[in-house]
C-alpha cells in the first residue's frame, strides 16, 4: 500500500519528481568520492574533483528536467557534457555517470526503445570509456564489463518501468470502460423498466378506465327512463374502478421494492382474452369473435403481450368506434394472427393524431416478441389492427 501511495503521488506532482532526481544527481555527482579503481594501463579513476568541472555536473543534472520530453536530447546533452569533461579536464573521473546513467533511463522510460538501446551502446562503448580513460580505449580492459552493465541495467530498468506504466495505464482504461458500460448497461436497465411500467400502466388502466367512462355514459343516459340498467352500468363502473385501483397499488408496491420479488403479481394471457371479451360486451359493445385453427397456445411472455394488444385495440375500439367489433384469432403452422376491426367516427382513433400511445405501445409489444403490426383506416370507414408473430418467434409452441 505504502508503494502504491508512493506511485500515485510521483504521477500527480512530476515536476517536483524531476527536480527531486536533478537535485540527488547533481549532490552525488559531487559529494560522493569515487572508490579508487587503480588500472594496469595507469589510469587513475578516482581524480579528485576539480571547480572547473563543477558547471558541467550542474548543466548534466538540470538537463534531466526534460528527461520526460525530450528524452533523447538530455541523453546528447550528458554525453556530450561527459565528453567535454575528458576532453577539457583530463578526464579520470565517474562524475558524470550518474547523470549519464540517468539519461540512458530515460531515454528507455520516456522515449523511443530503439533510441534508447543505441544509446546504451554508445555510452558503453564510447562515451564512458572516453571520459574516464582520458580520450583513449585502454581503460576497456578494467571497466569494460562494468560499462556494459550499468548501461544495459539502466535501459532495462527503463524499459521495464515503460511496460508497467502501459500495462497499469491499460487496466486503469479497462476499468472506466467496464465502469461506463456498467452505468451505462444500469440507465438502459432503467429506461427499459420504466417502458415496460408505463406500457402496462396505459394498458391496464386505460381499459378499465374506458370502460368507466362507457358506463358511465349508460349510467347518465338511463338515469331516470331505466333505473335498473343505470344501477346495472354504475355497479360496472364500480367493479372497474376497484380492478383499476388493484392493479395500480401492485405496480406501486413493485416500484417501492428496492430489490424484484422472487413472485411476481400474476400476468394475463391469451387464455384471459375470454374474459377480456365479455367485460368489453358487459361494457355496451357488441363483439363478434372468430377463431380458427387450434387453440391460441404460446409461452407466457408472448401471451401477455398478445393480451395486451387485444386489449388496447377492443378498447380503442369501444371509444371511438360505432357498431359491433370485429375479432379474429387464430394459431396454425405458420404462427399467430389477431385482427380487430370496427367501423369509426369521423375524430382519428386513439394513438394517431389524437396524441395517444396505444398504436406506439402495440407496435412495441408486437416488436418484442419478433411479430409485426399493421394499424389504419381501411375502405368503407373501418379501422384495422392486425397482428403477426410468426411459429419461430413463439407464434406456435
Amino acid at each position: 500500500m505504502h508503494a502504491m501511495a508512493v506511485a500515485g503521488w510521483s504521477r500527480r506532482h512530476p515536476r517536483l519528481v524531476d527536480l527531486g532526481v536533478v537535485l540527488a544527481v547533481f549532490a552525488g555527482s559531487v559529494l560522493v568520492e569515487p572508490p579508487p579503481l587503480p588500472d594496469p594501463q595507469g589510469w587513475n579513476f578516482s581524480r579528485p574533483l576539480v571547480p572547473a568541472e563543477v558547471p558541467l555536473l550542474a548543466a548534466g543534472a538540470a538537463a534531466l528536467l526534460l528527461r520526460r520530453s525530450r528524452p533523447g536530447a538530455v541523453w546528447l546533452v550528458v554525453a556530450v557534457l561527459a565528453l567535454a569533461d575528458s576532453l577539457l579536464l583530463g578526464g579520470g573521473t565517474w562524475r558524470l555517470a550518474p547523470a549519464l546513467l540517468a539519461a540512458l533511463y530515460a531515454s528507455a522510460s520516456f522515449g523511443d526503445r530503439r533510441w534508447a538501446f543505441a544509446a546504451a551502446v554508445v555510452s558503453s562503448a564510447v562515451v564512458l570509456p572516453a571520459a574516464i580513460g582520458g580520450g583513449g580505449f585502454e581503460a576497456l580492459g578494467t571497466v569494460a564489463y562494468l560499462n556494459v552493465s550499468w548501461c544495459g541495467l539502466a535501459v532495462v530498468l527503463g524499459d521495464a518501468v515503460r511496460g508497467h506504466r502501459a500495462m497499469a495505464a491499460a487496466a486503469v482504461e479497462r476499468a472506466e470502460q467496464a465502469e461506463a458500460n456498467r452505468d451505462e448497461k444500469a440507465r438502459r436497465l432503467v429506461a427499459e423498466e420504466r417502458l415496460r411500467i408505463s406500457r402496462e400502466l396505459h394498458d391496464s388502466v386505460a381499459h378499465k378506465i374506458a370502460v368507466v367512462s362507457v358506463q358511465a355514459g349508460v349510467a347518465e343516459h338511463l338515469g331516470e327512463a331505466d333505473p335498473a340498467a343505470a344501477r346495472g352500468a354504475l355497479a360496472q363502473v364500480r367493479a372497474a374502478c376497484g380492478e383499476a385501483l388493484q392493479e395500480m397499488n401492485g405496480m406501486v408496491g413493485l416500484l417501492r421494492t428496492e430489490a424484484h420479488s422472487s413472485i411476481d403479481p400474476p400476468a394475463p394471457g391469451v387464455a384471459d382474452i375470454h374474459r377480456l371479451v365479455a367485460e368489453v360486451r358487459a361494457g355496451g359493445t357488441r363483439v363478434v369473435w372468430r377463431e380458427y385453427g387450434s387453440d391460441l397456445r404460446v409461452p407466457g411472455h408472448v401471451g401477455v403481450h398478445v393480451y395486451r394488444i387485444v386489449q388496447e385495440a377492443l378498447t380503442n375500439a369501444a371509444r371511438h368506434g360505432t357498431g359491433a367489433v370485429s375479432l379474429t384469432t387464430g394459431q396454425d403452422t405458420g404462427g399467430l394472427t389477431v385482427e380487430v376491426c370496427n367501423d369509426v367516427r369521423r375524430e382519428p382513433p386513439a394513438g394517431e393524431a389524437g396524441g395517444g400511445h396505444g398504436l406506439t405501445g402495440m407496435r412495441e409489444r408486437a416488436a418484442l416478441i419478433g411479430g409485426t403490426l399493421s394499424a389504419g383506416p381501411e375502405a368503407g370507414g373501418r379501422f384495422a389492427v392486425r397482428v403477426a408473430v410468426p411459429a419461430g418467434e413463439g407464434g406456435r409452441t
